[in-house]
C-alpha cells in the first residue's frame, strides 16, 4: 500500500467514524426532540422545565445534522477514491448504496430546512432513519463479513 493510498484510506477512516459519532448525537437530540414535542401537544409538562427552549434544541439539531452530513461526505469521496474499483463488490454494495442513501436524506432534510423551514417531527424521523440506515450499512458489513481491514493493510488474517 502507498502512502497516498494509506492517507485516503485513513482519511476515509477518520471522517466515516466522525460522521457516524456526531449523526448518533443527532439522533439522540431528534428523540429529545420527539419526547418534547409529544409533551407539548400532551400538555404533560412537569419535566419539561429541564428542557431549552424547543427552537434552540432543532437547531442544536440541525447544527449536529450539518457536520455529520459533511463528515460523511468526505467519507464517501474519499472511500470513493480509496476503493473505486471494490465499490459495486459484492462486498461493499449494500454499504456503498445505504450509505448513500443515508447522504441523499440527509441532504434532502438541509435542503428542506434552508429553503423550505422544515422542522419538528419530519426533521425527527428524517434524521432517524437516514442514522439507521448508516448504521445499518456500518455493522452490516461487518455482520456480511465482508469488510477486513487487516486485508486493505496488506495483512493476512
Amino acid at each position: 500500500m502507498t502512502s497516498a493510498h494509506f492517507s485516503f484510506f485513513l482519511l476515509h477512516e477518520v471522517t466515516s467514524l466522525t460522521a457516524l459519532l456526531v449523526l448518533v448525537m443527532a439522533s439522540f437530540q431528534a428523540v429529545l426532540i420527539g419526547l418534547q414535542d409529544y409533551a407539548l401537544k400532551k400538555k404533560h409538562l412537569p419535566w419539561l422545565k429541564y428542557f431549552p427552549a424547543l427552537e434552540r434544541m432543532e437547531k442544536l439539531l440541525f447544527l449536529l445534522v450539518w457536520l455529520g452530513f459533511i463528515s460523511l461526505s468526505v467519507g464517501i469521496v474519499t472511500g470513493a477514491f480509496f476503493s473505486f474499483t471494490d465499490l459495486l463488490s459484492d462486498y461493499l454494495l449494500h454499504k456503498t448504496i445505504l450509505s448513500l442513501v443515508a447522504w441523499l436524506i440527509f441532504a434532502v432534510l438541509l435542503c428542506g430546512r434552508h429553503f423550505g423551514g422544515w422542522r419538528g417531527a419530519f426533521a425527527v424521523r428524517a434524521t432517524l432513519i437516514g442514522m439507521a440506515l448508516l448504521l445499518l450499512a456500518y455493522f452490516g458489513s461487518h455482520a456480511v463479513g465482508g469488510v477486513d481491514n487487516s486485508t486493505i493493510s496488506g495483512g493476512t488474517h
